[in-house]
């Protein structure tokens, strides 16, 4: 099991999403964090995260943006994902087409770099980014990003 197994689950990824500006996939990724077990205070963590977000995207390049915040509100490292059904254009790195949203309890920065290492270093392959784009839906696309992170 990869860190990345831990953190992210079949029903916090949403493929095709309809976001027309950088607010509405932020709250798109952050609403998809509500019912983790993980979460202690769901409104203070989506408070959390667009105050520290919402103004200056974290692009990590290759069409991905890492919103994510350390935080007291949950109890586990905890992902959502969103792939856009368009670019959504938002810095000098590109647009962006995948959204991870990251909250990370704040004694867990060490863990928390293992994670976004392993996003990192998937994201960068194209093929990679090629085998997650045809993805026809969220069951399939979590097998195969989990299948992915395994072969780092």
């Amino acid at each position: 099991m990869s860190a990345l197994d831990k953190a992210i689950k079949p029903d916090r990824i949403l493929l095709d999403v309809d976001a027309d500006s950088w607010k509405s996939a932020l709250e798109q990724g952050i609403s998809l964090l509500k019912d983790a077990p993980s979460v202690i205070d769901y409104e203070e963590l989506r408070d959390e995260i667009l105050s520290h977000q919402l103004k200056t995207p974290t692009s990590l390049g290759n069409g991905l943006t890492v919103p994510h915040v350390r935080t007291t509100h949950v109890q586990q490292i905890t992902l959502s994902l969103l792939r856009l059904r368009e670019p959504l254009p938002l810095d000098i790195s590109g647009p962006a087409v995948y959204v991870i949203v990251a909250a990370i309890p704040k004694t867990m920065a060490s863990e928390y770099l293992q994670v976004i290492g392993c996003v990192a270093r998937l994201f960068g392959k194209e093929r990679s980014r090629q085998e997650l784009d045809a993805c026809t839906d969220e069951d399939e696309f979590f097998q195969t990003l989990k299948d992915l992170s395994h072969a780092l």
